[in-house]
């Protein structure tokens, strides 16, 4: 249905659903034109550790990593022209430092110039989130 319609699956890493390369070898993750991705995080979880939302408390690089491979798979994919990826706070402490993180490790790989179009990745977005977020604001890529 989601296909016929051209909506994008929500691709999620939260608490209480499975996350998309867990997926991945039972469905196909590309129903639309576009990727939707949401870095949530176990809001109770880290509520428990913080209610201050200014700094990473919650190490989500290896998470990160399997992203990266997400995205990848996404990018190489011709019917996707596009991929939206916002992080809240509640992820991993601090929503600008994950967009910085996951560009970090998404740089260390070698990609080309359309795969970065689809991305809409930016160091300057990201700088901006970064220096002049909204401490209960999500973060956009």
């Amino acid at each position: 249905m989601l296909r016929e319609h051209n909506v994008a699956l929500a691709l999620t890493d939260t608490s209480f659903m499975p996350r998309p390369w867990e997926l991945k070898a039972k469905f196909d993750l590309v129903t639309a034109d576009f990727a939707y991705v949401r870095w949530l995080g176990d809001r109770k979880g880290i509520e428990k550790q913080t209610t201050t939302w200014d700094k990473t408390v919650i190490d989500r690089t290896r998470d990160l990593k399997n992203w990266v491979e997400v995205f990848k798979s996404l990018v190489s994919n011709s019917k996707v022209l596009k991929v939206f990826a916002f992080s809240n706070n509640h992820y991993a402490g601090h929503g600008p430092a994950i967009a910085k993180l996951f560009m970090d490790l998404w740089n260390k790989k070698r990609w080309n110039r359309a795969s970065e179009r689809k991305l809409h990745l930016s160091a300057r977005l990201i700088r901006t989130y970064t220096e002049q977020h909204d401490k209960n604001q999500s973060v956009v890529l």
